[in-house]
């Protein structure tokens, strides 16, 4: 892992000088950690004054900016996820389990709302494959699953399965923190509907053909859409009304 660090250099009159020196600088800013080798990060947060990353077995925190890491005794699996909001922090991670049917991986939450100083029981989220990661709109968190979605209105103490849009499996989903647009897959295209009330309700904003990577910010939504002639062809599109007019970016 690595951290970026250092001041940039002085400015220097010539072009080419400062072109080399703004590069050479940029190498230098790049510090490497004292962190965990040799597996992946999978997720980042801020709690506090510390640093915490999400790892293939478990958490590391860091108390001086990423310079040195201790591994937390919080949990010793898989983390997928690690959600924050003031003193309350959403652990998302997955355990496997045995049963009288083999082996299972299963996806659970745990919660501190002292800033990690105490937590609640594991709660189930889903079994299998959840594909994650916690969203939060209003204040009710979501995790997408397989082909569905999970909902909790305390936090991560408890979630309920709230099946699929209009009878139709869910994709993707992405939330600018006030309303949802969830893709779904409607046998040989994909739609999108958008939830204005914390995924109560749904509305179709469009059945677009060959359109995907569907990103949300601020009440706008834009996607990728694609066409198959000769050549592929693809363009960016958007929408600032919901799908009922749609414009070309590039």
């Amino acid at each position: 892992m690595y951290i970026l660090a250092g001041k940039p250099a002085a400015m220097k009159k010539l072009l080419p000088v400062l072109f080399t020196l703004w590069c050479t600088t940029l190498v230098a800013q790049w510090v490497k950690t004292n962190g965990p080798e040799g597996g992946t990060v999978n997720c980042m947060a801020r709690v506090g004054n510390d640093i915490w990353i999400g790892c293939y077995n478990g958490i590391y925190i860091s108390h001086n900016e990423g310079l040195s890491w201790s591994k937390s005794p919080l949990i010793n699996s898989y983390c997928s996820h690690i959600y924050v909001q003031h003193d309350t922090i959403v652990v998302y991670y997955e355990l496997r389990e045995l049963d009288y049917s083999g082996s299972h991986y299963r996806f659970y939450t745990i919660v501190s709302f002292n800033g990690g100083n105490s937590w609640s029981v594991k709660v189930l989220v889903y079994s299998d494959f959840p594909e994650g990661p916690i969203l939060r709109v209003k204040n009710t968190l979501l995790i997408k699953r397989n082909l569905d979605y999970a909902v909790s209105n305390d936090w991560g103490q408890s979630w309920s399965s709230s099946g699929h849009i209009n009878g139709n499996s869910i994709t993707s989903m992405q939330t600018d923190g006030e309303n949802v647009v969830a893709e779904v897959y409607q046998t040989t295209k994909t739609a999108h509907f958008v939830s204005f009330d914390a995924c109560n309700t749904w509305q179709l904003i469009d059945s677009i053909n060959n359109i995907f990577d569907t990103r949300l910010s601020d009440g706008v939504v834009s996607a990728t859409t694609a066409r198959w002639d000769s050549v592929s062809y693809y363009s960016i599109i958007r929408t600032f009304n919901w799908g009922q007019q749609w414009d070309t970016l590039f």
